[in-house]
């Protein structure tokens, strides 16, 4: 009976040892991969370098000085294609300084809560500029994990899940992603595998996700736009910074209905939306095989048209 019972004491201190050790090792692997997540990753993917260094810059952004205005523009890839950074900054001159903080995959909820974390870690630019499409604007989504790493802050990414009505598994995702480096940019390193295996797969890619026109009735457009819009202006005005949206020009169907949805709720709401280039007037040339993103011709187009806007923002044009 002692024997039997002594057996079982043995394999019972040998499972817990089994399952600390194991939970050591995985502590371990935990470990090293974030350390290397938080200093390698800058080093190794450049859009990773990239956006962290813009976004060093972005909180640095301060008021102009001796009649030299400073705009911080924020967006996504309809940034990014759509505007020549050198040509822009050449066209404004030394009137206007220009940051960019861009972020792919990016809609409204990823900047109401990084608008929100730049401002609270010293960001103070005349103008805030944000480029976001209509249906982007009025979307329910957001770039998850790897948007709670890089956009949120601590306090928002506890409470980010339950306002835009996530399970809490997502909720708790959220914080945790915010919390570590690894969980943050997991999605983001899987791409960037993936890209790896796949050569070319960058240009494969538009041909895959041809987008069709959203399906977003105007009247939810602009009730969402003069919502939105409100709130955006709130904080950043809060913080004695002027907001204004910037809607690129986009290949939608009804690219003109939304455009003009999203003007009516800014005028409803107090906020300034510029629309640099009227929708609808650019040529199917002037876009990527997507049918969404400008082509290096569209963005020839825009980007004067973005500087002449810019410089009526501040009182230059």
């Amino acid at each position: 009976m002692l024997s039997s019972t002594s057996s079982s004491d043995r394999s019972a201190r040998g499972w817990r040892r089994g399952w600390i050790g194991l939970l050591a090792v995985m502590g371990l692997l935990f470990a090293v991969g974030e350390v290397a997540c938080r200093t390698l990753a800058p080093r190794l993917i450049q859009s990773e370098a990239r956006r962290q260094q813009e976004r060093a810059e972005a909180i640095l952004a301060r008021p102009g000085t001796e009649g030299r205005a400073s705009v911080l523009l924020l967006g996504n890839s309809l940034l990014a294609e759509g505007v020549d950074l050198d040509d822009l900054r050449r066209r404004l001159g030394g009137d206007v300084a220009v940051t960019r903080f861009q972020v792919e995959s990016t809609t409204y909820y990823d900047w109401y809560y990084g608008i929100r974390r730049l401002l609270k870690e010293g960001a103070r630019p005349d103008i805030i500029a944000l480029v976001l499409s209509p249906d982007q604007l009025a979307s329910a989504g957001h770039r998850g994990d790897y948007s709670a790493y890089l956009l949120m802050d601590a306090a928002d990414a506890l409470t980010a899940g339950f306002d835009m009505g996530l399970p809490n598994t997502q909720s708790a995702d959220l914080f945790l992603s915010r919390a570590s480096a690894l969980l943050g940019m997991r999605t983001s390193i899987r791409k960037r595998v993936l890209q790896a295996l796949v050569p070319g797969l960058d240009q494969l890619m538009p041909l895959l996700t041809v987008r069709n026109a959203p399906a977003i009735e105007t009247g939810r457009v602009e009730a969402l736009a003069r919502e939105r819009l409100d709130k955006l202006r709130g904080i950043v005005e809060a913080r004695g910074s002027r907001f204004v949206l910037i809607v690129p020009p986009t290949n939608d169907a009804n690219a003109v209905a939304l455009s003009e949805a999203v003007v009516r709720g800014g005028r409803a709401s107090g906020t300034h939306v510029v629309l640099p280039i009227a929708p609808g007037t650019l040529a199917r040339d002037s876009f990527r095989e997507d049918g969404f993103h400008l082509s290096r011709l569209g963005s020839e187009v825009f980007t004067p048209r973005l500087a002449e806007a810019i410089r009526r923002l501040v009182g230059k044009g």
